[in-house]
């Protein structure tokens, strides 16, 4: 069996006030040019990525959380462009969310299909196919005791730019324990009353921090994690990929996520550029309305000194890093 045998996709793998700081200084000319900053060794480029479209359905069906046969030929099409977009000797590093969601297979055994975890994989079929055999497949730690033990089968393969699964990038229940998981349901049938499900409006208000008060509480109870928590937790997993151990080369991340991760974040940045004075309106307003549909995202490119452009659309920012970070991490925990 090959490497890519084993990798089935849907198969289970087990602040202080800071009123009025000034701008950092950057480069002018590089804020408006990602590809050059793609491109710069000085700078670690982080690209946040939603997963591609998935099937709903209900929990005993084998399809569900898997990526639609549509999307597929999406995702490959956005994987292949990213992929085009990296330098012939960058080191990547790549952090999957684990999310998934139960259902049942043929056979009637559990299943639990993941999204992210099938997108990733078609990342990592763009990233063989240019740079060869060895990329993007899943690390060692992140792979069931049965597909280790597969993969040990074949140790003339040299792996490298695996991918990593990290709870800090997962949805909004990655985090639930056990106990909480019970009132997981309850906290559905209370949203299926206030929005009608997982709408555009709930969204916009989870992110925002303006969900009613009632269903806020149930979304507590069931171990949901608040919109400015998933924030600061995937900046964490930016700044263990800048600080972590590498070489000279150019360095690149890819965190393969979701809309309340990538969504969140997004917003608590506009947030900190405007309680900070630190962009104009246009700005404010382009940021505050961005929507990331599937297979979108937006990039943040980190110097040595942690002063950072982010890349969202048209929209080329300068911030510090460690300040941002702050920001969000003093909003989510105290």
């Amino acid at each position: 069996m090959t490497n890519s045998e084993y990798e089935n996709t849907g198969d289970p793998v087990v602040l202080p006030d800071m009123k009025g700081l000034l701008q950092p200084e950057v480069d002018e000319e590089i804020v408006q040019s990602n590809e050059v900053l793609f491109n710069d060794p000085d700078y670690y480029t982080v690209s946040l990525r939603r997963h591609g479209r998935y099937e709903r359905g209900d929990n005993v069906s084998h399809q569900r959380g898997q990526l639609t046969q549509e999307t597929i030929p999406e995702v490959r099409e956005k994987a292949a462009e990213w992929v085009a977009e990296l330098p012939d000797d960058a080191e990547l590093h790549i952090i999957n969310s684990p999310t998934f969601m139960p259902g049942e297979g043929r056979q009637g055994e559990r299943i639990e299909p993941k999204r992210a975890k099938a997108t990733g994989a078609i990342y990592g079929l763009e990233l063989r196919k240019r740079f060869g055999e060895g990329y993007g497949y899943l690390a060692d730690e992140s792979l069931s005791e049965e597909h280790r033990a597969i993969r040990d089968e074949h140790p003339t393969v040299e792996h490298q730019a695996s991918r990593y699964l990290d709870t800090r990038v997962g949805d909004i229940f990655e985090n639930t324990t056990k106990e909480e998981s019970e009132f997981v349901p309850g906290f559905f049938k209370a949203l299926s009353a206030e929005y009608g499900g997982l709408t555009p409006d709930f969204w916009r208000d989870f992110i925002h921090g303006d969900l009613p008060p009632d269903l806020n509480a149930a979304y507590l109870k069931a171990g949901g994690d608040l919109a400015v928590e998933k924030a600061s937790m995937a900046l964490d997993v930016l700044g263990d990929l800048v600080e972590g151990p590498h070489d000279e080369k150019k360095q690149i991340g890819l965190i393969i996520s979701h809309e309340e991760v990538i969504g969140s974040l997004a917003y608590q940045i506009q947030q900190y550029l405007k309680d900070n004075d630190l962009a104009d309106e246009e700005t404010l307003e382009s940021i505050e309305q961005k929507k990331f549909s599937y297979n979108e995202g937006f990039d943040i490119h980190i110097d040595g000194n942690h002063q950072a452009v982010i890349s969202m659309g048209e929209k080329k920012v300068p911030v510090s890093f460690d300040d941002l970070r702050k920001y969000v991490s003093e909003k989510a925990w105290t």
